[in-house]
């Protein structure tokens, strides 16, 4: 998989990467880190803090990222991470585990009930801003 590097242009003296949760932090404004295409993506939705290091990534990061997870079969399924922005309730068991997985990193079991899935995302979604406060 190519890695894209991503430059912090904020002003902490550390940024920690709260929003893709690639496990990266930057040492200061213009530091430079590797993420995966998908993290990118996310962390350029906030153009005050990350900025991609090399024009050459922007093919990279403009495609359309799958996510490869399994179905209650245990069958691989490719989920286009363009499908992940639907509502919750719109989306199919492969969709919310490729949501919990790229948003997350968290691993959603799919023979479980849609309903239970949503559960625990809407849980994660709902503890964000205490996970944001711890931190800065």
């Amino acid at each position: 998989m190519n890695l894209v590097s991503i430059t912090y242009v904020g002003n902490k003296e550390v940024a920690f990467d709260n929003v893709a949760h690639s496990g990266k932090s930057w040492q200061g404004n213009g530091d430079v880190q590797f993420v995966t295409p998908m993290q990118a993506k996310m962390l350029l939705r906030h153009p005050k803090a990350w900025q991609l290091s090399e024009s050459k990534d922007a093919a990279i990061v403009s495609q359309p990222i799958e996510v490869e997870v399994k179905d209650e079969d245990g069958q691989d399924v490719a989920v286009d991470t363009e499908s992940l922005s639907r509502p919750l309730e719109k989306m199919t068991k492969p969709e919310l585990v490729a949501f919990a997985y790229s948003r997350w990193g968290k691993h959603l079991d799919p023979r479980k009930p849609t309903k239970l899935l949503i559960d625990q995302i809407e849980e994660w979604q709902n503890s964000e801003p205490e996970l944001r406060h711890r931190a800065k």
